[in-house]
């Protein structure tokens, strides 16, 4: 999308008549850029955001207390702000109805969650965490007593392994949560 404008019209010694073609063109871009993300003029609540586009990139120069931008992260766009000490992301991820995926939020904390059925004790971060997971949340699927309880028996930045508490009990597999960075 291009916006035609020219700078310096109406310029001081020409006669308005030969600039006028020139000041429409500005005239007419500037009410189409408006419009792009905004509610144009003339209207009810006129020059406030509907929406903010972004195109992906690095993070730009810092020129204010604080930055949004969009850029790609973990092959999603995502939007990041920045500030005098950090760049991190507000959200990325799955969609939260998803399956399996995992989300991060602003500060860096980063929550994954999954289903592993059939039972194999052993689930596999997607991506690694940089370190072991804060917390981890088990519920049993297909549990057959109330004594189904799971237990994590190793966690690492790259998954963890479970089994079950009690011996005996059939457990097909288990919805899971994790929280780490």
């Amino acid at each position: 999308m291009t916006f035609t404008y020219y700078p310096n019209i109406p310029n001081a010694p020409d006669d308005p008549q030969d600039d006028q073609p020139l000041m429409q063109v500005n005239s007419t871009s500037i009410g189409n850029l408006v419009n792009v993300d905004h509610i144009g003029f003339n209207l009810p609540n006129g020059g406030l955001h509907r929406q903010v586009n972004m195109f992906n990139q690095n993070a730009p120069t810092l020129l204010a207390d604080i930055l949004l931008h969009s850029k790609v992260s973990g092959g999603q766009n995502s939007l990041w702000v920045k500030n005098a000490t950090y760049d991190l992301p507000l959200f990325t991820g799955a969609p939260l109805g998803a399956p399996n995926g995992s989300s991060s939020l602003f500060g860096g904390i980063v929550i994954q969650w999954g289903s592993e059925s059939p039972y194999t004790g052993t689930i596999t971060y997607s991506p690694a965490f940089s370190s072991p997971a804060y917390a981890i949340l088990l519920t049993g699927i297909g549990t057959t007593s109330a004594n189904g309880c799971l237990v994590v028996t190793n966690s690492t930045a790259s998954g963890f392994t479970y089994s079950k508490g009690v011996t005996g009990v059939n457990i097909n597999g288990a919805y899971w949560i994790a929280i780490g960075q």
